[in-house]
């Protein structure tokens, strides 16, 4: 008994609905139906008028339309022009026009009250009943009130009333009530879809994805035929959700990707009429789901072949929603579209790589490549057909580019990763600067950045091994994207449509890497046997940093004039890098002034002189003095270092020292004569002055620290030495004066 008073109680519930919903769309009022007879007369005659059959009457209290005769005797007037012309996004529905004279209507901004009640409320009542729905469902199977067949018929008829409801309830002004509604209906159908399947099999599993396939099929229909997003979203949520919910457990890729391309053909349907955002992504948001579920559940057994090909319908059906809408109707798309399609192909290369990679890596590549074409089409396309798509087509074309840096990277392996990134960033940098496109020119830039990260991940262990200097596998691998950023900051340089320090930056890097990868190539391709190959790791890098400063500076000041200070950083580095000399050579004994480690010092102080051929009087002052302290440095510790390692023959230790000290105030009062006669010479006041101090602090070191050591004949000899230099000194000084004053040097 109470089994019936439960259905009649069901029916009564569902029939009262009906009875309320027609009631309350029942009286259509009479200016209703005049204004909609009027708008649909209107737009014929508009589109009559549009085609030349017809001209402008008078109809009621407005305009319309009349006949115009086939043949006029008299010229018509010229009408006026249009005020809008084509525009990047089509029309798809006739718009009323404005009366003569009326301002145009605002749009109202929706309030947050109003949103939050209309909206939010909305789906949270649609969310509601759906589950009250299914616990009801759920309530009537555990306690056996209806029959099984009963609970799904009532659910099919309770879906059915809710579409029909929600129809009616938008025909009469209550668009988003209605649409709420049929929302509903649908989710009434679905529901009744699984639990006939699933619980009391009175379908089977394929039946089950038939009809789930109509109930989606329904859902787009009726959200394109009713402007209702609502329902699209719902619709193909449900169909989205149908493997999970109908095959638990028996899924395989190839099942799993023939519906997911069924959905994604709706949707795809469904956008290239409506531009409802979100739907491409939640299009990918299930694909990624499922297929991640696929790779977890069945490692073991894979199909290489057959994963790859529904892996890449996959991913085209995944660019195709995201961007055949706005290629069709010639509008730029969206940034949710334009992450969706970026994510997909990033995607698809992960999945791809867990698949092919390392036994099938052409494959792979070839996969890549095809990416690449994918997206570089699409950008021309897009340029073609939507003018306005600028930011989304530039971005495709990035897309493209990292595509084929991907493709590189994959079909390369060892050592060539490297070198072959370079190229391929290279080449990119020369078609971008052909082209003056700063899409390629950046990703050119990126490509060599990738070929670093490379290096510095993977190729680091060749250094554990001993290799000829310069002519090694090592040595390419490492100067080639050092290389490659000096050339394509040279091209982009040349580039009129940018700046020119960007050109100057970019090469700026590749400058000041290169000098690091000679000198580490050069320390780690000898070895260290003895001392004289110990001290030859610290020469050879001092004479290649310091040809490769005066290089540098000449040629990379000349190309790029706005970075003669950067180019001067070479030599700099050198010098840092001289400065082990002072410490670390001279490990045997040596002939001073005639050996390998002085001649590699000499070499960065000359370099550093000759180095600044351009540039400010104050930048060529500094760098001039720092040459001439650090050759000061070098004298003084060829010297010292001469005195501790030299023959002792008959002597000492500490007497080889000593010597060496008073030769070091020799060589110091020599420096400062030649420093004042060149600066006499050369009218260079500051040589002058360098001298003067050099003069100083010789006569400190003799008076402070040599005197008190110095044996009779030694200071005899280090004082007449120190007062002839000084007497020449002062004699350029008095010359000096008596040329430019000859009275007061009387």
């Amino acid at each position: 008994m109470e089994e019936v008073a439960v259905v009649l109680l069901i029916g009564f519930l569902t029939f009262t609905m009906f009875v309320v919903v027609r009631a309350l769309t029942a009286e259509r009022p009479a200016r209703v139906d005049a204004l909609e007879s009027q708008l649909r007369m209107l737009s014929r005659r508009m589109d009559a008028m549009e085609s030349g059959r017809v001209a402008p009457v008078a109809v009621g209290n407005e305009p319309a339309l009349a006949p115009v005769a086939p043949s006029a005797p008299e010229p018509a007037p010229e009408p006026a022009p249009l005020a809008a012309t084509h525009s990047a996004h089509p029309v798809h529905e006739a718009r009323p026009l404005p009366k003569p004279g009326a301002s145009p209507r605002r749009p109202q901004k929706t309030s947050l009250e109003t949103f939050l009640g209309s909206r939010v409320m909305l789906v949270a009542g649609v969310i509601v009943l759906l589950f009250g729905i299914a616990f009801f469902l759920k309530y009537a199977i555990d306690h056996s009130w209806i029959a099984a067949g009963e609970r799904i018929v009532m659910g099919v008829v309770l879906g059915v009333v809710l579409l029909v409801g929600g129809e009616q309830l938008r025909r009469r002004q209550f668009n988003v009530f209605g649409q709420a509604l049929m929302g509903c209906g649908l989710g009434a159908l679905y529901l009744s879809d699984y639990f006939a399947c699933m619980r009391y099999a009175f379908i089977g599993t394929e039946t089950a994805f038939i009809l789930t396939a109509c109930i989606t099929s329904l859902g787009g229909g009726l959200a394109l035929l009713r402007r209702a997003p609502f329902l699209a979203y719902l619709g193909f949520c449900g169909g989205f959700l149908a493997p999970a919910l109908l095959a638990p457990h028996g899924r395989d890729l190839v099942s799993i990707t023939r519906w997911l391309l069924l959905i994604d053909a709706g949707v795809l349907a469904v956008l290239l009429r409506r531009s409802w955002r979100g739907l491409d992504l939640l299009a990918l948001l299930f694909t990624t789901a499922y297929v991640g579920a696929w790779f977890v559940r069945d490692t073991a057994a894979r199909d290489i072949g057959t994963s790859s090909i529904c892996l890449a319908a996959l991913v085209l059906a995944s660019l195709a929603m995201g961007l055949a809408p706005a290629i069709a109707r010639r509008f730029a798309p969206e940034w949710e579209s334009m992450v969706g399609v970026a994510a997909a192909g990033l995607l698809g290369a992960i999945a791809g790589h867990a698949i092919l990679f390392p036994a099938h890596r052409l494959a792979l590549g070839f996969g890549a490549l095809e990416l690449a074409g994918a997206y570089f089409c699409a950008s021309v396309l897009l340029a073609k057909r939507a003018p306005g798509a600028g930011p989304a087509v530039e971005s495709l074309l990035g897309f493209s580019v990292a595509a084929v840096a991907l493709t590189v990277a994959i079909t390369t392996s060892g050592s060539v990763v490297a070198p072959a990134l370079s190229i391929t960033g290279l080449a990119l940098v020369f078609a971008g600067a052909r082209t003056q496109h700063p899409i390629l020119l950046a990703g050119g830039v990126a490509t060599v950045a990738v070929a670093f990260c490379d290096l510095l991940t993977h190729r680091l262990p060749m250094f554990r091994g001993i290799a000829t200097p310069f002519l090694s596998e090592r040595f390419v691998v490492f100067a080639c994207p050092c290389v490659a950023l000096l050339i394509a900051g040279w091209l982009i340089s040349r580039v009129k449509t940018l700046p020119a320090i960007a050109g100057t930056a970019v090469a700026a890097v590749g400058l000041l890497l290169l000098p690091a990868v000679l000198a580490i190539d050069i320390r780690f391709g000898i070895a260290a046997v003895d001392d004289f190959h110990r001290e030859l790791r610290l020469v050879a890098p001092s004479f290649a940093l310091a040809v490769y400063g005066v290089c540098s500076a000449r040629a990379f000041g000349r190309l790029f004039p706005i970075g003669r200070h950067i180019a001067l950083l070479p030599i700099v580095v050198a010098g840092c890098f001289g400065v082990s000399l002072f410490l670390g050579g001279h490990r045997e004994a040596f002939v001073p002034g005639f050996n390998l480690t002085f001649a590699a010092g000499l070499a960065i102080a000359f370099g550093a002189g000759l180095s600044p051929a351009s540039g400010s009087a104050a930048q060529l002052l500094v760098l001039r003095t720092l040459a001439l302290v650090y050759l000061f440095g070098l004298i003084t510790a060829e010297i010292h270092a001469w005195g501790a390692t030299c023959p002792l023959l008959d002597r000492t230790r500490d007497e080889a020292r000593f010597r060496a000290s008073v030769w070091i105030s020799i060589a110091w009062a020599g420096f400062a004569t030649a420093l004042v006669a060149i600066g006499f010479w050369r009218t260079r006041p500051a040589l002058r002055w360098l001298g003067l101090s050099v003069f100083g602090l010789t006569v400190g070191k003799v008076f402070l620290a040599d005197m008190a050591q110095l044996d009779v004949v030694y200071r005899i000899g280090s004082f007449l030495v120190l007062g002839a230099l000084l007497l020449c000194a002062s004699f350029l000084y008095q010359r000096s004066k008596a040329a430019e004053n000859p009275e007061d040097a009387r």
